[in-house]
């Protein structure tokens, strides 16, 4: 005998699947009566039912608290409404005490910056003077040159307009050069420079272009070697020329690395021209040859900004001006694939540029 097994599962067909029309009429408001009007007083018509009494037994479980003083106040309400709603101004007398200012035990010293609870027991000040360490809170004329001592001094006079206004002034006041020197090195200063922001460059995006090696090439490399360390080496070998190409593998969409070009002899020496010379490099073709291949790697971490400082003249003296710079990025050396791993290769794989044509416009 075969056990046929129960399902709890089923498959229905929906017999109407039409939308209804909407409705011919609009909605019509019906009179409902009031509540009161539903209850019915109960009246007996038995006199032993108005004989017997039925006492009403609570359940101490299902009282209702209720709070003395809402009570008085409501009826303070209803006897009296006008002096029970009138705003009062004066202070009761035992809350005076609270508007007293706490007793300084020495004016010297600084307002301390823990807070006044006198209602706090004392071991709870003993626990929190153990737990926490003391942060030590200068005045801002400490951070410009301006002893700490002096500067706590002179703290009471920025209760007025005019203190505040002297505090202002000191902090634009020229220091001495002969009192500051480096503390390790004891080196002198020799000159003090405005370091102000460059308003020329102010719209550029920098990034700091950091190589794990020389980025120049086998042949730029001998002939460093050939003319010895003297000269400049970026008229040498024309690095700082050089033009970094992000690149991705078509069959692999996680594989982006960077291209390294570098001029030719040719654009080099178009380029070496164009820094001692002031003719542009208009409508004339520079080939970059491709050098290697880089991996990068961005960090873009705001606690790791840096400053791009050059020092100029622009007509107002000489001064010291910065550009912020947002990222750093890392390029090292991409890993030859060896032969092993070419055997892997697909047959159609992609191609990538080994020369760069640039025109500057």
């Amino acid at each position: 005998m075969s056990s046929s097994k129960v399902r709890t599962d089923f498959i229905c067909r929906v017999r109407y699947r039409n939308a209804l029309p909407p409705i011919p009429f609009g909605p019509k408001l019906l009179a409902i009566p009031a509540l009161t009007e539903k209850h019915v007083r109960c009246e007996s018509s038995s006199s032993l039912a108005d004989r017997t009494l039925h006492s009403l037994h609570m359940d101490p479980a299902f009282s209702i608290p209720f709070d003395n003083s809402v009570v008085e106040y409501i009826n303070e309400m209803e006897r009296n409404h006008e002096e029970a709603t009138r705003i009062v101004e004066e202070i009761a007398e035992e809350d005076k005490i609270l508007l007293t200012s706490p007793v300084e035990e020495n004016k010297d010293k600084r307002p301390s910056t823990k807070p006044n609870v006198t209602w706090l027991r004392r071991s709870e000040y003993i626990a929190a003077d153990t737990r926490t360490s003391t942060v030590r809170r200068e005045a801002m004329e400490h951070q410009f040159a301006m002893s700490g001592r002096k500067a706590t001094f002179n703290y009471q006079d920025y209760a007025t307009r005019e203190g505040q206004v002297n505090g202002i002034n000191e902090t634009f006041r020229q220091p001495d050069l002969a009192s500051l020197w480096h503390p390790k090195t004891k080196a002198k200063a020799k000159r003090i420079i405005p370091l102000v922001p460059d308003m020329v460059c102010w719209d550029n995006i920098y990034t700091i272009g950091q190589f794990n090696h020389d980025p120049s090439d086998d042949r730029q490399q001998t002939k460093r070697k050939r003319q010895g360390e003297s000269g400049d080496a970026r008229q040498t070998d024309a690095t700082d020329r050089g033009i970094l190409r992000p690149i991705a593998n078509p069959h692999d969409p996680s594989d982006n690395y960077l291209i390294w070009f570098l001029p030719d002899e040719e654009a080099a020496r178009k380029l070496k021209k164009q820094k001692t010379s002031e003719e542009l490099l208009r409508d004339e073709s520079l080939t970059f040859e491709a050098i290697r291949d880089y991996t990068y790697n961005n960090d873009n971490a705001p606690q790791h900004q840096h400053m791009l400082i050059t020092m100029r003249d622009d007509g107002d003296g000489p001064a010291a001006h910065y550009n912020l710079l947002k990222s750093r990025m890392v390029a090292q050396k991409k890993r030859a694939m060896g032969a092993e791993a070419k055997k892997y290769l697909l047959e159609d794989d992609y191609e990538k540029p080994n020369f760069l044509t640039v025109t500057y416009e």
